[in-house]
């Protein structure tokens, strides 16, 4: 059996740098249901999803710097 992903590496696995992201995820699934609403290209919906999860990734790594400040 694997060992538990740290989360910095649980972020590492998510991003890919060649994609965005947004300032917080509730922008990131507003942009992605804009996305596939508007096409059929499945591309531009893999991008989207992408961008989803590179901010996933980020919050990630906040609650991990608010975790080492004590912050609640």
């Amino acid at each position: 059996m694997s060992r538990a992903l740290t989360n910095a590496e649980l972020a590492g696995e998510l991003r890919n740098r060649f994609f965005g992201e947004r300032d917080t995820l509730a922008q990131a699934l507003e942009y992605m249901q804009m996305v596939a609403d508007a096409s059929d290209n499945p591309a531009a919906v893999y991008t989207a999803v992408q961008v989803v999860l590179n901010t996933v990734a980020n919050c990630i790594e906040a609650a991990d710097v608010l975790n080492e400040l004590g912050v609640k």
